[in-house]
């Protein structure tokens, strides 16, 4: 009997050790696995990050360090492709800073879009105005239809980003 009680303890602390779970810590996520398991969100008009009078709808989410949004544009023609303005805010990161990587750009939206999936840096026009220069193609169908693929990196300061 006092063998069986002696051995009471040892058993429940077995017991006790068997019912717990180890939870490995969590490695934040790439930012490519939190583009894959992060939806958009519908958010009101009045979040929109610019002035888009045309926009149907504003969907936004948020890639830890970096936000992005989209804001849906009517489309009026049969083409195929999206009217969208697409957005993404990163931090003050100096790798970031510098001149458009296309290649880097497109991976990271998922792609260039219909009509313009053969898009290269020597397909791109360019401009420059007060907030820096930007890039354009243009790809014209018929006689009342062109599409304009545009693409502007705006530096840390040239605009105020969400959320500071």
């Amino acid at each position: 009997m006092w063998k069986a009680v002696t051995c009471l303890p040892t058993l429940l602390a077995l017991c006790l050790a068997s019912a717990c779970d180890f939870a490995a810590p969590q490695l934040p996520l790439r930012l490519d696995q939190r583009e894959a398991e992060t939806p958009f969100q519908v958010v009101p008009d009045s979040q929109r990050w610019v002035n888009a009078p045309a926009g149907m709808m504003t969907l936004q989410r948020a890639l830890g360090p970096q936000a992005e949004q989209k804001i849906v544009l009517t489309n009026a023609t049969t083409f195929r492709g999206e009217n969208v303005l697409l957005m993404r805010a990163r931090g003050q990161d100096p790798r970031y800073v510098g001149r458009l990587r296309l290649e880097e750009f497109m991976r990271r939206v998922g792609g260039a879009p219909a009509p313009f999936t053969s898009i290269s840096d020597s397909s791109l026009q360019t401009g420059e105005d007060a907030l820096g220069p930007y890039f354009w193609t243009e790809y014209s169908t018929g006689t009342s239809t062109l599409c304009v693929l545009g693409i502007r990196r705006l530096e840390p300061g040239s605009w105020l980003p969400p959320e500071g």
